[in-house]
């Protein structure tokens, strides 16, 4: 009998734990847990704002949270076991293929009176729709652009235009070894290739008018539309390696805290994750992507930015109430202010703190000329996969003469017949 009761408890203890304790003694009723990204989140601002919720939400509610490497792989871990959290920090560009993960939130934002979608920014919210069905609602919008030392350049060096970012990357770079001074980081040109199709007059980086989605990159025509407008960001990125020559390790934050980075592309909270690591504020200026030319184009950038969501195994009713309380005005305005983040509410944007701040008051001025990533199945892994590695590869050929990329017509046409390979394998999963 007493081997009986053992297994018996051993059995409930592994229930009890594979379910996080939930319904096994532990009180989980008043308690809501949220799980962020720490790429999108910081301890000690997550630290004020639940310290906010808790003494201010209407519940009786106590929030905790928990970061993690990424919210879409360990909620699709966690749901087999009922340990996933009750709202989730959402990355936007995960709906599209994740979206099964997340509750439809469609009925329950119609029947709000708290929530209309209307209200938030059209290009985020449309990363959130999948088939008319909407799983989130953006918090902040998080606009990726050119941040300048200016302690390093002045004023009339800030560029407006290619011509002009390629000019002040060759005046801005000088020194050998220790010494040296790069203009740009181009080494971290291979995450920049759709922000700057988005700076070039209606190009098009995917085509998804046919069965499956392609690589909208003519290379059978080089005086096609498609062909050229790829073409010429190629031919920037080429010639902007070839300036700087791309040194090791000159992409880390070390370098550019350093100051041996002058111009850098990154997020709009980039000057926030400098003061973190320097202890202090660096004479930083963020600007667009620079135009394709004074008449051509426009300065645009990478639309990014995170949501709220509720992961599929848990209870909408009461994740849903906490969503509401964190998109009212004043609650939504403190999380947006302390993040230092665009809030995703068009009417907040008229807020002191956005007025106040430099870096969101311009991506407040940029924001009709930025995009998000298309959206479409795969195409998270198809740029991963190929337009970073093959930009990878370009590189190390500028600066090693070794490998088999060596000018834009051969990377173009691997990023075309492997993305268009990857977008059908995706489909066809």
């Amino acid at each position: 009998m007493k081997k009986l009761v053992s297994c018996a408890l051993t059995a409930v203890l592994c229930v009890c734990l594979a379910l996080g304790f939930a319904g096994c003694g532990a009180n989980n009723a008043n308690t809501i847990v949220v799980w962020c990204e720490a790429t999108g989140s910081d301890k000690q601002v997550m630290d004020e704002f639940v310290k906010y919720f808790n003494d201010n939400n209407e519940f009786g509610y106590t929030m905790t949270y928990k970061m993690q490497d990424s919210v879409t792989a360990s909620i699709s871990t966690a749901s087999m076991g009922g340990s996933a959290p009750d709202i989730a920090v959402w990355p936007r560009w995960e709906t599209v293929s994740k979206n099964k993960l997340v509750h439809d939130l469609t009925q329950k934002i119609e029947e709000s009176d708290v929530i209309n979608l209307s209200d938030y920014n059209e290009a985020a919210q449309r990363e959130l729709t999948v088939k008319g069905k909407t799983y989130g609602v953006s918090t902040d919008l998080d606009a990726w652009g050119l941040w300048c030392n200016m302690d390093l350049m002045t004023e009339e060096q800030i560029p407006a235009t290619w011509a002009q970012l390629k000019e002040s990357t060759r005046t801005l770079t000088s020194g050998e070894g220790t010494d040296k001074i790069v203009g740009l980081d181009a080494y971290n040109l291979r995450g920049q290739f759709y922000s700057f199709m988005l700076t070039l007059d209606n190009a098009q980086l995917v085509d998804t008018s046919g069965m499956f989605p392609t690589i909208n990159i003519d290379v059978s025509d080089k005086n096609s539309k498609s062909y050229r407008d790829a073409e010429n960001v190629m031919n920037l990125f080429i010639e902007l390696m070839e300036i700087t020559g791309c040194p090791t390790d000159y992409h880390t934050d070390d370098k550019f805290i350093e100051g041996k980075v002058a111009m850098k592309f990154g997020p709009s909270n980039y000057a926030s994750t400098v003061k973190t690591l320097l202890g202090k504020e660096m004479n930083l200026r963020f600007v667009g992507y620079p135009a394709f030319s004074e008449t051509e184009g426009n300065s645009a950038g990478m639309l990014g930015g995170y949501s709220l969501a509720v992961p599929k195994s848990k209870n909408l009713d009461k994740s849903f109430k906490v969503i509401e309380w964190w998109l009212k005005d004043e609650n939504l305005s403190k999380y947006c202010e302390l993040y230092g983040f665009l809030p995703a509410k068009t009417a907040l944007q008229e807020s002191e703190f956005v007025s106040q701040n430099s870096t969101l008051s311009t991506m407040k001025e940029l924001l009709p000329t930025c995009d998000v990533r298309p959206i479409v199945k795969g195409y998270s892994n198809v740029e991963i996969a190929w337009i970073f590695a093959t930009i990878d590869s370009l590189r190390e050929y500028i600066r090693e003469g070794k490998g088999s990329i060596k000018d834009a017509e051969t990377a173009l046409k691997q990023i075309k017949k492997n993305g268009d390979e990857m977008f059908k394998l995706e489909f066809v999963m």
